[in-house]
């Protein structure tokens, strides 16, 4: 804590803080006696300025088994060579509702698939461009159990299929880096080049985080695992993954019980769910579990303090 400080910034960005800063004489002094400032919240797991996908529609149409595309891998669900920054455009009333929220920046990614290439790391200030506003343009590779809604191909149909997949596309791309392909891949290519960027696997339930963590094991990779807030059930089990995690915070509302007809129709695993929730981020701090929180798949940004208070 620096208790009488001044932060100069310059071109939107911090140039130099602590209690005996050098004052340029053309600069605007704001005076913040009595107030604080911190750094802001950083939101990695985020679609902010990417269009969400949209669902193909097959009614009526046979099955494909067979990719769309060619040069690259044999599923059109695997797409490590997708960079989200090529699908980026700013978003000035997200931006705005993130800020207030105090955010500054998140990771931003196309959430699509079951291998869904690499995030951006985005400033949100909307006063520079986009030159400075990338702070980098491959900051993550992202993956999920949930097979893309772009394509139309069959494979993976379940949960054991996804697991099987990924499991396949590792023993492929080390293949593929030993030389033993004749033809170009250029999926198994970027998978190679991103396998040094940290990894967030999008889990999004208790069984999926240990079910991903699994996965971590056998091929030696430490993921970055999106959990779905209720780790707190078996939280031993969370803590032995040895993973760290992003949490939601969209805790449930109370049930309205107030009708014994209503109330009959609760179940008892709702109700401790919903009096345990809010609780989930504690555990993980108890058991010295490191984590991010995230806005993800809260309604509203706004609700972010709310549920964080």
């Amino acid at each position: 804590v620096v208790e009488s400080g001044t932060l100069l910034i310059q071109n939107g960005k911090v140039v130099a803080t602590g209690e005996n800063v050098s004052i340029p004489g053309n600069a605007l002094v704001i005076d913040l006696n009595g107030k604080h400032i911190y750094p802001s919240f950083i939101d990695i797991y985020s679609d902010f300025g990417i269009k969400k996908p949209k669902r193909q529609n097959t009614f009526g149409q046979r099955p494909q088994y067979d990719a769309g595309r060619k040069g690259y891998y044999w599923n059109d669900h695997i797409t490590p060579e997708l960079n989200a920054v090529e699908k980026f455009k700013f978003d000035t009333i997200k931006s705005k509702e993130l800020i207030k929220a105090g955010f500054g920046v998140v990771i931003t990614h196309f959430q699509d698939g079951v291998i869904r290439g690499t995030g951006a790391l985005v400033a949100l200030n909307e006063a520079v461009g986009n030159d400075e506003r990338i702070l980098d343009d491959r900051s993550a590779q992202h993956f999920s159990f949930r097979k893309g809604d772009t394509s139309k191909q069959s494979y993976p149909t379940s949960l054991m299929g996804a697991m099987a997949l990924i499991r396949q596309v590792y023993h492929d791309a080390k293949w593929y880096a030993n030389g033993g392909s004749k033809t170009k891949d250029c999926s198994l290519e970027a998978f190679n080049k991103n396998k040094n960027l940290p990894q967030i696997f999008d889990a999004g339930s208790l069984s999926n985080d240990l079910r991903a963590d699994k996965i971590a094991n056998e091929f030696g990779i430490n993921y970055i695992i999106k959990g779905g807030g209720n780790e707190y059930a078996r939280i031993d089990a969370i803590k032995r993954t040895n993973a760290s995690y992003i949490l939601p915070v969209n805790f449930p509302a109370a049930y309205d019980v107030s009708d014994p007809q209503h109330a009959a129709v609760v179940e008892l695993k709702d109700m401790r769910h919903w009096n345990q929730a809010p609780t989930n981020p504690k555990a993980l701090a108890e058991n010295g579990i490191q984590f991010a929180i995230t806005t993800s798949e809260l309604k509203k940004v706004a609700d972010f303090k709310t549920k964080l208070r």
